[in-house]
Formats: C-alpha cells, structure tokens, sequence
C-alpha cells in the first residue's frame, strides 16, 4: 500500500508541475508571426479583440542591437497596442515613446529573447521619438495621424 500512495503524490505532483508550467506567465505575449521559419518577421499590424473594441497593434523587433524599423504609424486619440519583440539574446532593451503633452509610453527594459508591451494613446498629431533607453542608436519616428 505504501507504494501506491508514494506514486499517487509522485504522479499528482508531476501533473500540477505540467500545469503551472503550460499556463506560463501573465506577462508573456503568445507569437504575433505567421509561417513556420523563426526567422519570418511577425506580422506589423493585427487587430486584437478587446473586451469592448477592436485594438491595433504594431510589432517592433529589436535584433542585433537595431530595431526592424524606423517608422510607425498610429491614429491620433485611437489605442494602440505597440508589442516590443526582443530577440536579442541576453541584451537588454525597451521601447519607449516621448509624446511630450500627452505623456511617454515606455516597455520596461528586459534582456532578450523576450516580448512586452505598452498602449499608446496620443491626442495632438504630429511625428515623436521612439528609442530604446539602453542603446540610443535604436531610434525612430512615430508618426500620429488624424484628430
């Protein structure tokens, strides 16, 4: 008897180790890209389903200290989701948004391969700087259209 309840635990506590492991963590994006090669871009925009509206977002991947662009392109007063895709292996970076009015928008600063995101929401239109805090040659324009 006193085996079968030794492998009982043993099983019950491998399974709630799967559980916790599969179920991940809340800050964790799940894979934005399409296509089979880890090497394919993600997908630059998507809609996501949100609780009460559709939400844009933008993907922006930081690789070999550079993000893969230098311009994005938002709606003025519209909420948009912007993923910072780190696949820079053990190097730390962020994604960060000076709206000066309207306030900055920044990821926290991570070491890669990781992924984070902020919500931008920008009244006035106009172009403003996005760089990474850590490395600031990795730059660009966020260009807010509308109003």
């Amino acid at each position: 008897m006193r085996f079968s309840s030794s492998f009982s635990f043993l099983i019950t506590g491998v399974c709630c180790a799967f559980l916790v492991i599969s179920c991940g963590s809340s800050d964790e994006i799940s894979e934005m890209g399409t296509g089979s090669d880890s090497s394919d871009p993600p997908a630059v925009t998507s809609v996501e389903k949100g609780d009460e509206k559709d939400v844009p977002s933008l993907v922006i991947v930081a690789k070999n200290i550079a993000y893969d662009k230098d311009i994005l392109r938002v709606n003025a007063g519209e909420s948009t989701k912007i993923v910072l895709d780190n696949q820079d292996k053990g190097q730390s970076h962020n994604f960060h948004v000076k709206a000066g009015e309207d306030g900055d928008f920044e990821t926290p600063i991570m070491d890669g391969p990781n992924k984070r995101s902020v919500s931008v929401l920008i009244n006035t239109p106009g172009e403003y700087q996005f760089i990474c805090d850590v490395h600031s040659q990795m730059s660009g324009t966020l260009v807010v259209s509308g109003g």
